[in-house]
């Protein structure tokens, strides 16, 4: 259930303009911005790019970046100003590709419907002026019950035309998995979006704001009706297309790569017409997220702001799940499924979930059963000893800092003095964010935290149980806090199922109980090493002769060696 290391990737969408010229009732914009002439100057669109250099280089669980070029309609502006812009940005992008493990790509989003042929040619010629490049990703969707295509689907034929006569060597095509959208069937898809050249297909479920509130409900299906539909498509799909979330799911389960099309991005930036930055793309206006306050990319310090003010949306993406997420075997991958319905009421997710859930787990059983998986122990370990490496080069900091020094200072400032140090949690700060949007701040930037006994006591139960799991799964392996306080509550939450599963794994492993596959699965090997590690009775004692935990606690010694290094030298 390890999620922290997962979520690795920015997804940046800049707004260049929110006008648009059609009027799809199931979209997440506000739809009075869909009327607003506003777009963003070039100074504004060039300075984005070197702002996220910054963000990348600030924040080391940033790994990843995607970039979309997003309205309203983006082809209302005049081609001439993405004549300027466009063939910055895929210079940027390439740039800034050179120093990923994992190349991200400009997507350049449009309806593809246009007012007359003049404007409509001089945009074809753009794309395919640009249209081989790598970074290069043309963006369209298909809607079939939005008013996208007009009354009685008016404009389907020709907007077809003009998706056919992109030439641009990546197109995708955005699906939106409606009531109308799974009656149609995968055979539709592949039958009529095909032949335009598309060769990939993005779907998604609906997204619950701005007109979407209204659309969501009555056009939603049961998520195993989803599921049906993406299984058939997985079966059916012709080799060198891909769709997501299958894409995705296959890269997690067989080489352990991160799985965020489900929205579950670690930074999720919108960035305004005029440089507004904002902390969830599908929230405009009184939905939008802004944090604690508004922040520009004009800011100079602006990598620090969006880095401590993301923290919100992060933690909920990585503390929040449905009940049913805890002990899935897929948990550690998806996290909880789609992002938006993880925080929306629950009743209106409860409505579509009785077969399936929204993170599909019957396709993520299919794409297991087709791609295989990898061994999540041996990488676990693999990650270990690389952080123990790291510490040898980085050593440890020689100054503790209480946050109490924070008070009077916005918490950026703050950060900015605690980077890579090491500072004592307090509880004094929680009125102004919550300790665990601060752990993750802290841990971004290098910073280690102490958290003693006291200052555990005088957080909420669910913050303490919320807290306990992340330390148990390794996602705040900045944080030192003594086992006894974790094996203390644990005792006293005797019906809570993640104490069950601690107190299980120590009978286990005492060998006072038969092996325990559900302590040995690959989904718990974090929680297994850290009863390992953290247990009540001295190693010696360890009475279990389950291959599983044996190999464990000689990977743990191995990784202790390195540890052991770094101490003496």
């Amino acid at each position: 259930m390890h999620k922290a290391r997962r979520l690795n990737q920015a997804n940046i969408s800049i707004t260049a303009t929110r006008w648009c010229n059609r009027r799809c009732t199931h979209c997440y914009i506000d739809p009075k911005e869909l009327s607003n002439r506003e777009y963003m100057s070039s100074e504004t669109f060039r300075a984005i790019f070197p702002r996220v250099r910054e963000l990348l280089a600030l924040d080391s669980g940033l790994d990843e970046v995607e970039w979309e070029l997003i309205g309203g309609e983006i082809t209302s502006l005049p081609v001439e100003y993405w004549q300027e812009n466009l063939p910055y940005a895929l210079d940027q992008c390439r740039d800034i590709n050179a120093g990923l493990k994992t190349p991200g790509s400009i997507n350049l989003l449009s309806n593809m419907i246009f007012s007359n042929e003049v404007k409509r040619q001089d945009y074809l010629d753009l794309f395919e002026k640009y249209g081989d490049r790598d970074e290069m990703c043309l963006y369209t969707s298909w809607e079939p019950d939005t008013n996208r295509f007009g009354k009685n689907m008016a404009l389907f034929e020709r907007w077809k035309e003009t998706v056919k006569e992109a030439n641009v060597r990546q197109k995708i095509l955005d699906v939106i998995l409606t009531k109308e959208t799974v009656a149609k069937g995968p055979e539709y898809l592949l039958e009529t979006f095909l032949p335009l050249g598309i060769n990939d297909f993005s779907i998604k479920m609906i997204s619950p704001y701005g007109s979407g509130r209204s659309f969501w409900q009555p056009n939603m299906v049961p998520f195993d009706k989803m599921s049906d539909y993406l299984c058939k498509l997985l079966d059916m799909v012709p080799e060198g297309i891909t769709f997501t979330p299958a894409d995705e799911m296959s890269g997690a389960v067989f080489r352990g790569t991160s799985y965020q099309c489900i929205g579950n991005f670690r930074y999720d930036l919108a960035i305004e017409p005029n440089g507004l930055t904002t902390f969830n793309a599908n929230q405009t206006t009184d939905e939008a997220s802004v944090g604690s306050g508004l922040i520009t990319v004009d800011d100079p310090d602006w990598s620090w702001k969006v880095l401590s003010d993301n923290t919100t949306e992060l933690d909920n993406k990585l503390s929040v799940y449905h009940d049913y997420c805890f002990q899935c075997e897929f948990h550690s991958y998806c996290a909880g499924g789609w992002y938006h319905y993880r925080v929306a009421a629950p009743e209106d997710v409860r409505a579509w979930d009785s077969k399936d859930c929204p993170g599909y787990k019957n396709l993520w059983r299919k794409v297991h059963d087709k791609f295989g998986t990898y061994n999540r122990h041996i990488h676990v370990h693999r990650e270990s000893l690389y952080r123990a490496r790291e510490a040898n080069g980085r050593g440890a900091s020689p100054m503790v800092l209480s946050e109490t020094r924070a008070h009077g200072q916005a918490f950026y400032e703050w950060l900015m003095k605690a980077s890579g140090l090491t500072v004592d949690l307090s509880n004094e700060l929680d009125r102004n964010k919550p300790m665990m949007e601060r752990i993750w701040a802290y841990q971004a930037v290098g910073t280690s935290c102490l958290l003693s006994p006291e200052a555990f006591k005088l957080l909420s139960p669910a913050e303490q149980r919320t807290l306990i799991e992340h330390v148990v799964y390794d996602d705040f392996h900045n944080l030192s806090i003594d086992s006894s306080v974790i094996w203390a509550w644990a005792d006293f939450n005797l019906n809570d199922p993640l104490s069950a599963l601690l107190l299980r794994g120590e009978k286990s492993i005492a060998g006072k109980t038969p092996s325990d596959s559900l302590i040995t699965a690959d989904h718990n090997v974090e929680l297994l090493r850290w009863v390992l590690g953290n247990g009540r009775q001295p190693s010696a004692s360890i009475g279990s002769s389950d291959p599983v935990i044996t190999a464990t606690v000689n990977r743990l010694r191995s990784e202790a060696r390195i540890s052991n290094r770094s101490a003496l030298s």
